[in-house]
């Protein structure tokens, strides 16, 4: 492998990454659906996977956000250049997974009994964050079927933030919040065109059980 250290902006060279490919399979997905995930065609993903081709460091940490993995683990910091900085291991925490919630309609998020691990960073930036299982495509641009949402209900929320909200006092959803003067709007950030913006205005019968359970602040691959 060639590793060239650049700017955040320019490109970093992987050849021959096996961890790519390994990370790839992790997410359950074939080189068309990788590709689509990194905002590219299969031709071109096939040329990332070979080595003959570029990943841009925000792809790589696209990447490591989905998979739960570091970029030093991706681009095998094993053959880094001498002189290189190698951070050292991860350290992890344990922390609670609450329930599911939907990236699609809709669903009822019930209480779940399990604990994953989690950067020890994260859980002292947020200390009362918990994780929600994803569930469906609407948000597949940023957080995959599946995947855990980190959700901090201390954080504040801004338009433009992707927050995980109670409608109607039974049914959650995760969507990129806009609040409006009369109006909330909950809008999909997928490649799936049938997915559409929820608005709830002071005329909708969800209005008055509207509530904002957090804040999307990580996301992470369980494993």
């Amino acid at each position: 492998m060639v590793v060239r250290y650049t700017t955040e902006r320019e490109l970093i060279v992987l050849k021959y990454s096996n961890r790519l490919r390994e990370a790839r399979k992790k997410l359950g997905f074939n080189q068309t659906e990788m590709g689509e995930f990194l905002g590219t065609v299969m031709q071109n993903y096939q040329k990332y996977e070979y080595g003959d081709r570029q990943l841009r460091s925000d792809q790589i940490a696209k990447v490591c956000g989905a998979v739960g993995c570091s970029s030093d683990w991706l681009i095998m910091n094993d053959s880094l250049p001498k002189g290189a900085i190698v951070p050292t291991p991860v350290e992890t925490v344990p922390v609670p997974v609450y329930g599911r919630i939907a990236a699609g309609e809709p669903l009822e998020m019930c209480e779940l009994v399990e604990e994953v691990d989690a950067p020890v960073t994260k859980r002292e930036r947020h200390p009362y964050a918990y994780f929600l299982i994803v569930s469906g495509d609407s948000m597949n641009n940023e957080i995959l079927d599946g995947h855990l949402a980190l959700i901090d209900p201390k954080a504040e929320v801004k338009n433009g933030d992707t927050v995980a909200v109670n409608v109607n006092g039974y049914d959650a959803t995760l969507k990129v919040w806009h609040r409006t003067s009369n109006s909330v709007i909950l809008s999909p950030n997928s490649t799936n065109p049938e997915h559409r913006d929820i608005v709830i205005d002071e005329t909708s019968p969800d209005a008055p059980n509207l509530r904002v359970l957090g804040k999307k602040v990580w996301a992470m691959y369980p494993e």
